[in-house]
């Protein structure tokens, strides 16, 4: 995803402002915040470290994804605790501000995105944050009796994702 931020907007060479620089750069940090908190999700009952609790997660991101009591209240997950349900919506919500970062190129870039460089990036976006929907979290929620197999799942999950990131 980030190779392809930079392939289609450094294309032109009125591209090459500050704005333009910057707009690269937020674009890219939230889509290593998208894969850093998903990181974060699977390693919880291991380190114990919530999704908005990782060192990366700062600024107007941070304040985005921090836990509000509006979202304690359609939780139903039972022997759940609250940090361990909130820290799984924060990937998703990292995926609706990387979409919010490639949608504004058009008033931060001078030359903007094609709307199928712009598509195809969202369309990745979706695919990664599908991906955690319905495979990740499904894993996650699972519940394993010998920590063994908790082991293995976790090892597979991080390098499927990671894989994501990379073919991405």
């Amino acid at each position: 995803m980030i190779q392809s931020t930079m392939a289609f907007s450094r294309k032109h060479t009125k591209n090459q402002t500050l704005e333009s620089k910057e707009w690269r750069i937020e674009t890219a940090y939230r889509m290593l915040l998208l894969l850093r908190t998903s990181i974060a999700v699977l390693q919880f009952r291991t380190l114990g470290v919530a999704a908005w609790e990782v060192p990366e997660l700062s600024g107007q991101e941070l304040e985005f994804c921090r836990p509000t009591s509006s979202w304690r209240r359609h939780t139903t997950q039972s022997g759940s605790t609250s940090r361990d349900v909130d820290g799984l919506r924060v990937p998703m919500l990292m995926g609706y501000l990387v979409r919010e970062s490639v949608s504004s190129h058009e008033q931060r870039l001078p030359h903007p995105l094609t709307p199928l460089q712009e598509d195809r990036l969202l369309q990745r976006v979706q695919s990664f944050v599908a991906a955690f929907e319905g495979y990740v979290l499904r894993i996650r929620l699972t519940k394993y009796t010998q920590p063994s197999y908790r082991l293995l799942w976790s090892s597979i999950l991080h390098i499927w994702v990671c894989s994501i990131a990379v073919l991405s």
